[in-house]
């Protein structure tokens, strides 16, 4: 599974940002924060996730699946349309460009390849409550990893015995109070 993961991955690596005169929260606070508004998103339409598949290389299967699983939501986003990934806690949610454009910069922010919805919690692990019933779990960072994680996880019939996860930044740690989400996991 590893070395076909690679294959579809095609991983670009990304250095943190680091924002000055940034204090984090601690993690407790962040668990009680306001969570991110998705109302504005919902599933995609056959030619969303066609779009979406073709674009990053994965089959239709993972897209629909990732969707099925209640990851993938497309929706629009500064008049642009953008698919994201969301966890079934509501504690993160976080947008890229459908068209693979980047996010124009505004304020302190520069332009930027995906976007955290308001509230999100980045320590979240997207897709670990989803995991629940799944003895083995693959842990990815970023989404497109995780989209190609779907696809792998499908080419190998692995469906219901390993589950797709993702940490949507490679800098942060795991939230504490969804490390138990983890346990008796491989």
């Amino acid at each position: 599974i590893v070395e076909r993961y690679q294959e579809i991955a095609n991983k670009e690596p990304n250095p943190p940002t680091v924002l000055p005169n940034y204090t984090k929260p601690s993690q407790a606070a962040e668990v009680e924060a306001e969570k991110p508004n998705t109302s504005l998103f919902s599933t995609g339409t056959t030619e969303q996730l066609a779009r979406l598949s073709g674009s990053r290389g994965i089959s239709m299967e993972g897209v629909k699946w990732a969707q099925d699983r209640g990851v993938l939501v497309f929706g629009h986003w500064f008049g642009g349309e953008v698919y994201g990934v969301k966890d079934g806690s509501g504690r993160v949610m976080e947008i890229r460009k459908l068209d693979g454009s980047l996010f124009q910069a505004v304020g302190t922010l520069e332009e930027r390849k995906s976007h955290a919805i308001k509230g999100s919690q980045k320590k979240w692990p997207v897709g670990i409550q989803q995991a629940a019933e799944c003895p083995m779990i693959v842990l990815v960072e970023g989404i497109p990893d995780f989209l190609a994680a779907h696809q792998v996880v499908i080419e190998e019939g692995c469906q219901g015995c390993v589950a797709p996860v993702s940490m949507l930044c490679a800098s942060v740690s795991i939230a504490e109070q969804a490390l138990p989400h983890f346990k008796g996991k491989h």
